[in-house]
């Protein structure tokens, strides 16, 4: 119960692994868990270095430079004449 109670305190960080366990215990969406948690990251980490909210534009921008960057080239064709 102790483990709990940091939990719901904000003291100690629920178990990433356990996530697929509590959205199944919930009957809540897993992909929606995890991006609640990983936010949740994100926001503490943003408080902890005191940046602005301009720090999330930012990552988005990364993300997608980087999601653009890491997808899969495709070839061209040519028909022989």
């Amino acid at each position: 119960m102790t483990d709990v109670s940091k939990v719901e305190n904000g003291r100690k960080k629920f178990p990433f692994d356990n996530l697929k366990k509590l959205s199944k215990f919930l009957g809540q969406d897993y992909e929606e868990i995890k991006t609640i948690y990983v936010a949740d990251i994100l926001v503490d980490e943003v408080k902890k270095y005191n940046c602005s909210d301009i720090v999330f534009s930012v990552a988005e921008e990364q993300s997608k430079y980087l999601s653009n960057k890491n997808a899969k080239q495709t070839t061209i064709k040519f028909d022989k004449q």
